[in-house]
């Protein structure tokens, strides 16, 4: 499998590309006429020089560990899915996920999971392929959970005395 981040280089390569062709095609429509002073070569290096640093400042790379913004994962699951995700832009704003590309599963639980986690937010599934983002609530635990708990606490004591015992220590 080809990671995501292959293809989002050869994107922002083809996007400098075509920013360099339109200074170019730019430059010939501007070309002074002998009397003007030429400005056609320090143009060049500013177009070269801007177009170089917008592709390396907003490029995936592991100096910035391949994140994006939380919004505009939200907004690509929910395509990718095809679901629909209620939140409040002030839970998203300014929220980054780190490698976020490889958190995708084919379950969209599993996936909202391993991408919000992190950033202790939840989804709670309101019905069918709806969700309400939210923050996670470290004190509920699901009933499964809950119980698999209490096995485990009681498997630790097998009579009363034991327990009682442990307690007074």
């Amino acid at each position: 499998m080809i990671p995501a981040s292959v293809f989002h280089g050869s994107i922002v390569a083809s996007q400098s590309f075509h920013r360099s062709v339109l200074c170019a095609s730019f430059l010939k429509a501007t070309k002074p006429k002998r009397h003007q002073v030429s400005l056609r070569k320090p143009f060049v290096l500013l177009c070269v020089f801007v177009t170089l640093w917008l592709d390396l400042s907003a490029q995936l790379n592991t100096e910035n560990q391949f994140s994006k913004p939380l919004k505009e994962v939200l907004a690509d699951i929910q395509k990718k899915y095809g679901v629909q995700i209620k939140y409040v832009d002030s839970m998203v704003v300014n929220k980054k996920v780190t490698y976020a590309d490889w958190k995708y599963r084919t379950d969209v639980e599993v996936t909202l999971d391993n991408i919000l986690k992190p950033l202790e937010l939840k989804v709670k599934k309101e019905g069918g392929k709806k969700f309400k983002l939210s923050a996670y609530e470290y004190y509920r635990w699901d009933v499964k959970d809950g119980w698999a708990e209490l096995d485990r606490i009681a498997s630790q004591y097998n009579t009363l005395e034991e327990w009682e015992n442990v307690n007074q220590l």
